[in-house]
């Protein structure tokens, strides 16, 4: 991420943002913009962060997508219950390289007038990786290693295995995570059925109601029955070096974005 001036958006009031904060901690200390962030925010693909301060020095990160404003806003309000739930269940799994959800607003009706969500903060540098850097071989082995096994924690600690329609955990050192049991392809015509609707009232200009039928007949075609209820993953879509922040001796402290496939 990169730090950018203060993004102009209607009805979004950044400067609101410490006092959201404020109330989150409840003890009557006060939070402040810091690391420059009120007027250049670091800047992602899809949200602006801020982050604030508190007198004990401890660093919260506010989250919010203002770059996808052009959106309707049921679809970024989507996006952000999305986000939550996912943040949720890393917690639940005691995955430690996420961000911890302190707080959040899924609406528009809050005092900066866009969804949000608070995060803690993670204390490092985003990670630099070219043909030179890291230089030594044995530093650019650590990273990936620790990227193998995260990905390979991630997978593990998010499994639902159904029995008598409980999900159970095969490890014994991770509590179980619940879901829904949903099978595959019902979870998949879901998210098509969604698109259909946003598709025939102009919200998804891009896509055809059509198409999204077509897909939506193909379902049946893509999920083979013997996976129709296989576990539902955690997984890191956009490995970037800028979304893997490290410490000085290049340990990973956490990954920024997180999506769930199957």
């Amino acid at each position: 991420m990169n730090p950018i001036m203060a993004p102009s958006v209607e009805g979004f009031h950044p400067e609101n943002i410490p006092s959201i904060v404020t109330g989150l901690r409840n003890d009557g200390t006060v939070a402040s913009f810091c690391l420059g962030t009120a007027d250049r925010p670091l800047s992602g693909k899809e949200c602006v962060i801020y982050s604030v301060q508190f007198p004990d020095a401890a660093i919260w990160a506010v989250r919010v997508p203002v770059h996808a404003h052009h959106l309707p806003p049921e679809s970024i309000t989507d996006f952000v219950e999305t986000i939550v739930s996912i943040l949720k269940r890393m917690q639940s799994s005691w995955f430690s390289r996420s961000p911890r959800l302190l707080g959040y607003n899924s609406g528009f009706d809050n005092p900066i007038g866009f969804p949000y969500l608070v995060l803690s903060w993670f204390e490092g540098t985003q990670l630099e990786w070219s043909d030179t850097i890291p230089p030594e071989r044995e530093s650019r082995n650590k990273i990936i290693h620790q990227m193998a096994d995260i990905i390979l924690e991630l997978a593990e600690c998010t499994k639902e295995l159904r029995r008598n329609g409980s999900p159970l955990c095969k490890t014994s050192h991770l509590p179980c995570l619940i879901g829904t049991g949903t099978p595959a392809s019902k979870y998949l015509t879901g998210i098509i059925d969604r698109k259909i609707v946003r598709a025939s009232n102009g919200q998804m200009p891009e896509l055809q109601v059509r198409d999204c039928f077509i897909q939506r007949a193909l379902v049946s075609r893509v999920v083979h029955p013997a996976l129709e209820n296989s576990p539902f993953l955690i997984s890191h879509e956009d490995l970037a070096p800028q979304n893997i922040i490290i410490d000085g001796e290049y340990n990973i402290k956490g990954y920024v974005f997180l999506t769930e496939q199957i």
